[in-house]
């Protein structure tokens, strides 16, 4: 089996556990499997990749439809590899990001970013908004060189949209979405000058 079908295997037996997760009611909580800050000081490494696994309770079918649409057209166009590498560094390394930022805010006195250091942080949105990076930077540079579709111009569009959306619900958590997003494309932008 080539490295690029246990991959997409992986990335499909990863979109199911949280399909089953989500929809028969496996009672996995956030206290659980989320994050934070000071999980993560604690030495609860593991949890910045258990995070991934549930998703955040404002309209969870929309959100997995749209995981999953998002998945599809990565996986289609891109490949496995770079939706792993996407979905990875969006997750984690937007949760790290944001936690540094929580830092720096406590360090000078935040009182909300101090409350919001043991919140749980947990979710599908990150890995969405990387995936989403990923095909709005591809889409934007098939656009810019005349050779983009409908892909391209839908990938584009709903980046558009998720943005506001991602603006209305700006918390300490929320900037992981912006960082998630640019990780996402990112790695896209790599990918194709590897190509």
């Amino acid at each position: 089996m080539t490295l690029q079908r246990s991959l997409l295997a992986l990335a499909l037996a990863w979109l199911a556990a949280v399909a089953a997760i989500q929809l028969l009611g496996l009672g996995v909580t956030p206290a659980e499997v989320g994050s934070s800050p000071d999980a993560l000081v604690s030495g609860h490494v593991w949890r910045m990749l258990s995070s991934s696994l549930i998703v955040d309770d404002d309209l969870p079918l929309v959100q997995l439809a749209l995981l999953a649409a998002a998945t599809a057209a990565v996986l289609l166009r891109y490949g496995a590899v770079v939706w792993w590498v996407a979905a990875l560094v969006g997750h984690v390394g937007s949760a790290l990001l944001t936690y540094a930022l929580l830092g720096a805010a406590i360090a000078l006195g935040s009182g909300s970013a101090e409350r919001t250091a043991d919140d749980w942080d947990y979710g599908i949105s990150c890995v969405f908004s990387a995936q989403l990076g990923v095909l709005c930077a591809g889409g934007v540079r098939r656009l810019r060189e005349g050779r983009g579709d409908w892909l391209d111009v839908a990938a584009v569009a709903t980046t558009a949209g998720a943005l506001v959306v991602f603006l209305t619900d700006l918390d300490w958590y929320g900037t992981e979405h912006f960082f998630a997003l640019a990780l996402g494309g990112t790695v896209a932008v790599l990918s194709d000058r590897g190509r």
